[in-house]
């Protein structure tokens, strides 16, 4: 079975381990109690891509599902 692990998780660890712990242990619960500042604007600045509203144009890459091969070639 593969696992997947959404990309916005690992920009939550870049920036900061501490928000993707926060994030995972309150998923279900009120974001009020885990967003600060930062993480509410950037939750605005990211509305279009969850709405699917941002360009289309080719120059942007964005709306993308990526995925990492795990086996080895030689």
């Amino acid at each position: 079975m593969e696992s997947y692990i959404p990309i916005s998780k690992i920009n939550d660890f870049l920036y900061c381990p501490k928000s993707l712990y926060l994030h995972l242990m309150y998923e279900g619960f009120d974001e009020s109690l885990f967003h600060e500042k930062p993480q509410k604007e950037g939750k605005l600045n990211h509305q279009p891509i969850e709405e699917k509203t941002y360009s289309t144009a080719k120059r942007f890459i964005v709306g993308k599902e990526v995925y990492a091969n795990d086996e080895i070639h030689f």
